[in-house]
């Protein structure tokens, strides 16, 4: 169900301030009661009976519609950047470990996979590891805190994997590449469901676009058979 205002996690992923948020919400519900009560007063005014009181009906709903509209839109942009994070987790946990393969730290490993990819996913990836080294803190600490704080399960999940299996390189590297395994199946499966709904849209217009087709072609047909009897 949406909120009436957006969640703070959403409102983070977006970059938009809760204040700013909430005067958008302001307006497009001023916007849309003051639509509601014009409409309304014209229904009353033109119409009468259960057409004044379905006008009157459909006006409030419109409005409150409309007022939900920007929570929304922030909710539908911070579940597609949670998405391209989540894709961005698995493809940094490979680059780690192809340079942990290679013969690189863990430390380092993480701070060059970091800056190795573009794309909201990255970005916010990178600057959790910037923040964990001004505070001098774990990167896996810090990329468990940036997944409470936005709402990103797989980020909890590394973080913990990581803590699971102490600071031996080798046993790090094991549970790195099993989990990002894990992500990489996670992330097609639903790469695959999404392309399953989209399929699934564009089949219903395809459908009553046939059988329009069908009436066009078969009515004239139908109507001459009807009048020669």
């Amino acid at each position: 169900m949406t909120q009436w205002i957006a969640c703070g996690a959403d409102l983070e992923l977006v970059g938009v301030n809760v204040t700013v948020h909430r005067q958008s919400v302001v307006r497009a519900t001023s916007l849309a009661v003051g639509l509601a009560v014009v409409v309304s007063a014209i229904a009353m005014t033109k119409f009468s009976g259960s057409l004044s009181v379905s006008m009157l009906v459909l006006s409030v709903a419109l409005a409150v519609v409309s007022s939900l509209q920007p929570s929304r839109r922030i909710s539908r942009d911070a579940e597609s950047i949670r998405r391209q994070l989540d894709l961005a987790t698995a493809v940094f946990l490979d680059l780690v470990n192809v340079m942990v393969a290679g013969g690189a730290g863990i430390e380092t490993s993480v701070l060059a996979a970091s800056h190795s990819g573009d794309g909201p996913g990255f970005a916010l990836i990178r600057t959790a590891i910037m923040r964990a080294q001004s505070a001098r803190v774990s990167y896996w600490d810090s990329l468990a805190e940036l997944g409470h704080r936005v709402n990103v399960s797989s980020l909890i999940e590394v973080a913990h994997t990581v803590q699971l299996a102490g600071q031996h390189g080798a046993r790090v590297r094991s549970s790195l590449v099993t989990k990002a395994d894990s992500l990489r199946k996670k992330n097609l499966a639903r790469v695959e469901f999404d392309e399953e709904q989209r399929t699934e849209k564009i089949g219903l217009p395809l459908v009553v676009l046939f059988m329009g087709f069908l009436i066009l072609v078969g009515y004239p047909a139908f109507v001459q058979t009807v009048s020669s009897f």
